[in-house]
């Protein structure tokens, strides 16, 4: 049955070379303004009114510029972590051959990982429960605070989530002064300022300016393409940093040192 024959009456129809056509024309207008319809991305804007004026000033400046004598500790759960038993042991990894396990299992039921990273050393404070609730976060607490020094304060970065703020928390944080919690701005983990932080430095290499021209430093200090932007994302954020520290709006011109009286 020939092409002729499929087309139905009433039906537009459009015959190869001609659809060709359309789909170049399609691809060359989604190239020209950079659209990609098959992409999309979710967000969130956050109503806290403390978002910015505080708690960013807070976190921000925790962590670029830490307490003396004090522990800075970004703490973070994940919870529902299958349990699974393989039925045999698996291959270790060899020179070109990976990691081998078989596709059947146990299911040994869930728990929860609740990890502290200390941002100074790299150490993580780790403790594994069947549950995530406020009493096995309050043992968490124990168990960090028996394993860092006692002579220092600790500062605990964390999400808004329900367990961090239970009575049986807070009775157990007012009987050890040391630990301070400080609570992200709602509706923005650490994991989305993280990305926020990325993105806006992938968006300022696009133009010529002062963030392309560090972008094309760090490729040039042989950085890869993934590499550079995080370095320049790290660069914005100590930018931001000295903006909020400083009480100023940002220029391109370095600040005029304004002399001392006598």
């Amino acid at each position: 049955m020939g092409a002729a024959a499929q087309v139905r009456p009433g039906v537009a129809h459009v015959d190869g070379p001609a659809l060709r056509a359309v789909k170049s024309t399609i691809g060359r207008i989604w190239k020209a303004f950079d659209l990609q319809p098959h992409r999309s991305e979710d967000f969130k804007l956050a109503n806290d009114p403390l978002f910015v004026g505080e708690k960013v000033y807070d976190i921000v400046g925790l962590y670029l510029d830490p307490r003396e004598a004090a522990v800075v500790l970004c703490v973070d759960k994940k919870y529902q972590i299958q349990a699974l038993a393989r039925r045999q042991p698996a291959f270790p990894m060899m020179p070109g051959m990976p990691e081998k396990r078989t596709h059947d299992y146990v299911r040994r039921g869930t728990t929860s990982l609740f990890a502290a990273f200390d941002i100074d050393d790299g150490n993580v404070i780790t403790a594994l429960h069947r549950r995530h609730r406020a009493i096995e976060f309050r043992k968490f607490l124990a168990t960090t605070d028996a394993q860092v020094p006692a002579h220092v304060d600790i500062h605990l970065v964390c999400d808004n989530y329900g367990t961090h703020k239970a009575p049986t928390v807070q009775s157990w944080l007012d009987r050890h002064p040391c630990f301070q919690i400080h609570y992200t701005p709602t509706c923005s983990s650490n994991g989305r300022l993280r990305r926020v932080s990325y993105l806006a430095a992938l968006s300022s290499i696009r133009a010529d300016g002062p963030s392309r021209q560090f972008y094309d430093r760090k490729r040039s200090e042989r950085l890869i393409h993934s590499q550079a932007p995080l370095a320049l994302a790290r660069r914005l954020v100590d930018v931001l940093w000295a903006l909020l520290r400083d009480g100023r709006e940002f220029s391109l011109h370095s600040p005029t040192a304004v002399p001392a009286t006598a």
